[in-house]
């Protein structure tokens, strides 16, 4: 995987998810059930936490320091989500939207910044990675667990909502 090849997965996923957020609409986006209790708008705040904490992650090791984020380096996966959830159920939905966005342009430019063999070389980035993930690996496979393989996880639930409730465009 090099870089121009990630960065068109990036953006190739990213649309995938955009396009169903446009067939959800921004009247429906508080609407519970599209996992468990939350709702699209839930499901994105969420998705933006990971994504911005990965953004936050790679800055810092722009700069040669190993970032630790507070909510999502804990052990416990429900605590982050609900922590997640707990900072986010306030929040309009264009808000989040736009924290969607934002948090993707910034994830896009520091992916822009690396080299291919800063994606490639697990030696390369160890320093930073394995406190993060607990082992060596590519830092491609990295960005792409907390972006768009996170968004695999949580497509299929916005689908099933759709299909029982019906697209707006």
């Amino acid at each position: 995987m090099n870089k121009t090849e990630f960065l068109l997965t990036l953006r190739a996923e990213r649309t995938k998810l955009e396009k169903l957020l446009d067939a959800v609409g921004p009247s429906r986006m508080g609407l519970t059930g599209v996992s468990g209790y939350y709702s699209t708008k839930d499901v994105i705040a969420h998705i933006t936490a990971y994504e911005h904490a990965l953004v936050r992650w790679l800055q810092a090791a722009k700069v040669g320091r190993v970032y630790g984020d507070p909510i999502l380096d804990q052990p416990d996966l429900n605590a982050r989500n609900a922590a997640v959830y707990e900072a986010n159920q306030d929040r309009r939905a264009d808000e989040i939207i736009k924290a969607f966005a934002k948090t993707f342009d910034e994830l896009e430019e520091c992916v822009n910044q690396l080299t291919d063999e800063e994606l490639t070389n697990a030696e390369l980035t160890a320093w930073f990675v394995v406190p993060r993930w607990q082992r060596k690996q590519e830092l491609w496979k990295c960005i792409a667990n907390d972006s768009y393989e996170h968004h695999h996880e949580h497509l299929p639930e916005i689908e099933r909502w759709l299909a029982e409730h019906g697209s707006t465009g």
